[in-house]
């Protein structure tokens, strides 16, 4: 395994010599948790006993510590509680200086009630400024006494104590998995080419560390996905509860997309993350073959929508914080929905102003056909024009009713319609050539009985 090192100019080469400091060298996150894997090279006996410390870490019940080499069993651990003797000595002077503090704020009071004389006065005006500045630099000083306290905090996180047992004395790593405060989303920048019929997908990673550690030059592995705590599926019987969920560095970070059997996920190297801080990463840039199209939402807002179809070679996550541009017209931010890889992908560019469409009802009427019959007519009525230079596909997508046992109906169309589903979509595939226009009518004729 190769070390990683953590480098921080706050700690000495020789501040932890009496607890095996584990260093971090991958952080793993998902839509709902993060991990940090920490790991160090230790010469290890038949038997013995080691302290180890780990960064960020809160509680350790939920740390997961392992030897490496198989031949070696970890046969007991537990938190030590001793305190780190660099957290000690911080907490001693931070005490020191809140009681400097508290007697230089006391001495501020007593000017307060001090009789002044005139003769005086500029003499004890330079004492009371002097220490008002001296107040001043205490607080700045405890300031950041408290800062490097919750720094070296954080990075040593807990001590354990581990028993061990080896078939032999060894050479091995001891890892932790533990869980770290540092959140990730994941944003596009989704751009179309209609003139090249392509369209680029710039995956962008967003990383927010809470943590007081500076991390620097980590790998990181982003899971697109949610971490399921389960890992058998419930039983057959159990009742089901669902919960749903309202995405400066050292070297540049490089990524790689894989694949395992059930999952996916972007490897990162060379990603350093600033204590407190929020970075960009670059996941990933695809460019694929689209072809752009026009769909008429008729059922809602009658907008024509500009659309791209494309196929991807990855999954990528559904996310709320995508931009849109569209022959380098920025549209806005906006959602898009998963990216499914080898299946056939839309998105959606905003309206299509060089588009033209509008949808009028020209006929509902009611006739009776007999004593207790009755005829309802509806219809509407289309009307488009292309304005671009090029023909473009039109995707129509309407609403029509069901027929029920009371009620027969008969649907009507001035052109063929490619589908009409089962819950009543309709959908309308026409090409029209530049500048061409074009008018159709659509509707039902319901017929049902009413009471006398």
């Amino acid at each position: 395994m190769k070390k990683y090192l953590f480098l921080s100019i706050i700690f000495s080469s020789s501040l932890y010599a009496e607890t095996l400091h584990l260093d971090p060298y991958q952080i793993e996150i998902y839509q709902n948790k993060s991990f940090i894997i920490s790991t160090s090279q230790v010469n290890l006996n038949k038997k013995g006993s080691l302290d180890i410390s780990f960064p960020a870490s809160k509680n350790v019940e939920n740390a997961v510590v392992s030897i490496e080499n198989l031949s070696c069993n970890i046969l007991f651990e537990r938190e030590n509680k001793v305190e780190n003797k660099e957290i000690k000595k911080l907490k001693e002077k931070l005490k020191f200086f809140y009681l400097l503090l508290e007697t230089k704020q006391a001495e501020k009071e007593a000017f307060k009630r001090i009789d002044i004389d005139k003769s005086d006065i500029e003499k004890i005006y330079q004492k009371y400024n002097k220490l008002l500045k001296e107040i001043d630099n205490l607080k700045k000083q405890i300031e950041t006494l408290k800062e490097k306290l919750h720094t070296v905090q954080d990075y040593i996180g807990k001590s354990l104590e581990i028993s061990y047992k080896c078939s032999m004395p060894t050479k091995s790593y001891i890892k932790a998995f533990s869980p770290v405060n540092i959140s990730g989303y994941q944003e596009y920048v989704i751009s179309g080419y209609t003139d090249k019929k392509k369209i680029k997908i710039d995956n962008i990673l967003v990383l927010k560390n809470h943590t007081n550690i500076t991390f620097k030059n980590v790998s990181l592995k982003y899971h697109s996905f949610m971490k399921n705590p389960s890992i058998e599926p419930p039983s057959f019987n159990r009742p089901i509860y669902r919960t749903f969920q309202k995405a400066i560095v050292a070297a540049a970070p490089t990524s790689v997309y894989k694949e395992t059997f059930s999952k996916s996920f972007f490897y990162i190297s060379n990603v350093s993350l600033p204590k407190k801080e929020t970075i960009k990463v670059n996941v990933s840039s695809n460019i694929y073959p689209a072809d752009f199209s026009i769909y008429i939402d008729g059922y809602a807002t009658v907008t024509p929508f500009l659309m791209a179809k494309f196929k991807a070679d990855k999954n990528l996550p559904a996310s709320f914080n995508s931009k849109f541009f569209i022959d380098g017209l920025f549209l806005g931010k906006g959602r898009i929905k998963a990216i499914e890889k080898g299946k056939e992908n839309k998105v959606f560019f905003g309206e299509d102003v060089l588009f033209n469409v509008r949808k009028e009802k020209i006929e509902d009427k009611f006739k009776r056909i007999s004593l207790n019959k009755i005829k309802h007519t509806v219809k509407w009525k289309y009307f488009l024009k292309n304005n671009h230079k090029t023909g473009v596909q039109v995707t129509i997508v309407d609403k029509l009713p069901n027929e029920t046992p009371e009620k027969d109906i008969r649907y009507i169309s001035d052109i063929q319609w490619s589908k009409h589903t089962a819950d009543g979509k309709v959908i309308w595939k026409i090409f029209l050539k530049p500048n061409q226009e074009m008018n159709f009518s659509f509707g039902y004729i319901e017929t049902y009985k009413i009471k006398e």
